[in-house]
């Protein structure tokens, strides 16, 4: 197999080079482990994989939390300011019962 290589990057792998314009270069890959794919850099000497992709955390979806409040303070007679104190994260034992700052 034999890699076309333009700017550095492996951009097609073929088994038979052809014609290509000047700023593409043909690599030979036969025998090398670990075979080197598409989007691998190439610096003139070694191949290497591209980075990982970075790891994004999975966030909780907000509007979760919100949803579970409003369905636990429904129907219990709380006021907006309550409401408000819930939403905001400034619950506390018996803080929904009366407003207390």
């Amino acid at each position: 197999m034999k890699a076309l290589v333009f700017e550095g990057k492996i951009v097609q792998i073929e088994a038979k080079k052809f014609p290509v314009s000047p700023e593409l270069v043909w690599i030979n890959l036969v025998g090398l482990t670990p075979q080197p794919k598409v989007g691998w850099s190439y610096d003139g000497a070694v191949f290497y994989p591209p980075p990982p992709p970075p790891i994004v955390p999975s966030l909780p979806d907000p509007g979760d939390e919100l949803n579970a409040s409003l369905v636990a303070l429904k129907g219990t007679g709380a006021t907006v300011d309550q409401l408000i104190d819930v939403l905001m994260g400034k619950t506390g034992k018996g803080r929904v019962a009366g407003r207390s700052n």
